[in-house]
């Protein structure tokens, strides 16, 4: 009975934080202890994996203890396996006066703790009270992954997330790209390559969802000519190249023109020296003339015979591209009247009386 009171009294020290365990932000101390069922557990084991480590400390006499199983459990339940599974729940029975007594009475009724925990109970604790510099229980520790240790009654799981928060692993580093505002602790994760790239919104390579600029930017790939007029033009240049030029594509565009260049862009000066005077007996006869401008000049006897008839005539309308064929229209040899109406009756139209 006295041995029941005193570790009530204890516990009362301990909620009011007058005990001597181990303080918060202290190192826990390493350790390595196998449970009832023979598995072995190490702490730096645990924390090397990146877990935290919940040591619930407990006596099998020990009443108070039984009190704090139903906040363990919503704990277990938060944050063990079937939680996040941020934690490894250990339990430590400390007093080595109960070894193997896992149905210890409990005040005045017996306590089946081989069923009160879904998580390794420790019987041989070895010399974790030294360690841990606690002599009382129920005691509960949560030890952060860095090694850390704080020590909370009563283990609710809203108390513990305090606990919690004081440990986020993340990059520190302002000028990385994972950086993470909300880390406490940096744990080397920090990269510098996913977000870098040009920065520069004129460069070539210029990268929208770059943070940090890696000095690549370049400015020649997709530099060209930017004149829509310019023979050599690019609409997907992005920078002016200075490269623009005029004369590869330049050339005449009138359809009319002797020197009509199908494929010119860009116009030039065009050329009509093929267009004259196209009947030969013509004073401004041209013999390199491909089309008939209209601007011949001819005297009336245009077949040089010193007579002035019909035959002129048609020769003139032949000339001119009015027909197609000389002035003998019959057949018969002569070039007279009779073709010349022939032609008329053919071509033209007699005005009525």
């Amino acid at each position: 009975m006295i041995r029941k009171l005193l570790g009530v009294l204890l516990i009362l020290l301990s909620i009011h934080h007058s005990h001597g365990q181990l303080s918060d932000g202290s190192v826990a101390p390493d350790f390595t202890y196998v449970d009832i069922e023979g598995n072995s557990h190490t702490l730096s084991e645990y924390l090397a994996q990146g877990k935290w480590v919940f040591l619930d400390v407990f006596a099998v006499w020990c009443t108070t203890c039984v009190g704090q199983i139903a906040n363990v459990e919503a704990s277990y339940a938060a944050y063990g396996p079937e939680g996040d599974n941020s934690t490894v729940f250990l339990a430590l029975e400390i007093d080595p006066d109960t070894m193997d007594d896992m149905q210890h009475p409990t005040s005045d009724e017996s306590y089946d703790w081989l069923n009160a925990f879904d998580y390794p109970i420790i019987n041989d604790t070895q010399d974790f009270t030294s360690l841990y510099s606690v002599f009382f229980q129920p005691a509960f520790f949560l030890i952060r992954p860095d090694g850390i240790s704080y020590f909370e009654i009563p283990p609710t799981p809203e108390n513990l997330a305090a606990i919690y928060a004081t440990y986020v692993p993340g990059c520190t580093d302002l000028t990385a790209c994972n950086y993470n505002s909300n880390a406490t602790e940096d744990d080397g994760s920090c990269e510098f390559l996913s977000c870098s790239g040009c920065t520069n919104s004129l460069a070539c390579n210029y990268a929208p969802a770059a943070i940090l600029d890696d000095g690549t930017c370049e400015y020649a790939s997709c530099a060209d000519c930017l004149d829509p007029g310019a023979c050599n033009y690019n609409p997907e240049a992005v920078n002016d190249g200075m490269n623009c030029e005029y004369e590869t594509c330049a050339g005449c565009m009138d359809t009319e023109a002797c020197d009509f260049d199908p494929e010119a862009t860009v116009s030039d000066e065009c050329d009509y020296s093929c267009y004259g005077c196209m009947i030969p007996s013509a004073t401004n006869y041209n013999p390199d003339a491909i089309y008939n401008d209209g601007s011949c000049y001819v005297t009336t006897d245009l077949n040089s015979d010193g007579i002035i008839n019909a035959y002129d005539l048609l020769l003139y309308l032949h000339y001119h591209g009015t027909i197609n064929q000389v002035a003998d229209f019959n057949t018969d040899g002569i070039s007279n009247g009779t073709d010349l109406l022939l032609f008329l009756g053919t071509y033209g139209q007699w005005a009525s009386e």
